[in-house]
């Protein structure tokens, strides 16, 4: 089947304020949550990185490694990008 659940490739977008909306399920969406929450406590455009690891690795019960692969494909699929040496941006909210 792949590195990626059916409900990714059958995701919903719609436009609202700028940016784009998705109806994502399974683990991938329980990320963005966190990072929308880690968003919202910050206050900040570009969520910094020890905001990230501390959001999802203590909620999830992961390693920063995993984490990583984690944003990674979260990244590879359009809905955040990594800003080298400063956080992560949702591009895509939930």
């Amino acid at each position: 089947m792949g590195l990626y659940s059916q409900e990714t490739n059958r995701r919903r977008k719609s436009r609202q304020g700028g940016k784009m909306q998705t109806q994502l399920k399974g683990l991938y969406g329980l990320f963005l949550e966190r990072l929308e929450k880690a968003k919202a406590s910050c206050k900040k455009e570009i969520i910094p990185f020890p905001k990230v690891f501390e959001k999802l690795c203590l909620n999830f019960s992961i390693t920063k490694k995993q984490c990583w692969e984690i944003l990674f494909i979260l990244r590879d699929t359009g809905f955040i990008e990594i800003v080298p040496f400063h956080g992560v941006k949702i591009l895509i909210t939930k």
